[in-house]
């Protein structure tokens, strides 16, 4: 494998994200990171899709989950009232967003509606997780 040359110019085009509640988690992405709405095509079908953007370059997809899909699941996509395993969720998919005033952030979020939990990371990050899990703020 050492021979082999990357492709050039490659980047990260988008994080495709599933759910069951699309708008909810578009709420998420807008209060909380400052994501804005995309023109998203209609031609998906008969499903909710939104495209998302943060700038300058970072897009995420959020897609309904078919509910007679047979792929698996993130254990940690869960309802808003569910309590996740935190000690689990460095190991687990997540999204991590690195913020320039990490407790302005944590305070911020205080406020508002989403649930924030507290856990550590074994690197001895502080790390705090948001809403269902897959968000992380790490410092």
């Amino acid at each position: 494998m050492g021979d082999v040359s990357p492709f050039q110019g490659v980047h990260l085009h988008h994080i495709a994200r599933e759910t069951s509640d699309v708008n909810r988690l578009v709420d998420f992405y807008q209060q909380v990171f400052g994501f804005k709405k995309l023109e998203t095509p209609q031609s998906f079908g008969d499903f909710n899709v939104t495209w998302l953007h943060l700038p300058p370059i970072y897009s995420l997809h959020v897609v309904e989950r078919d509910p007679k899909s047979r792929l698996p699941e993130s254990p940690f996509v869960v309802p808003s009232d569910a309590n996740a395993d935190v000690s689990a969720l460095w190991r687990g998919p997540h999204l991590s967003f690195r913020v320039s005033d990490y407790d302005a952030a944590i305070n911020t979020l205080k406020g508002m509606v989403w649930r924030l939990v507290t856990g550590r990371h074994p690197h001895k990050l502080r790390l705090r997780t948001i809403q269902d899990g897959w968000q992380n703020f790490c410092r």
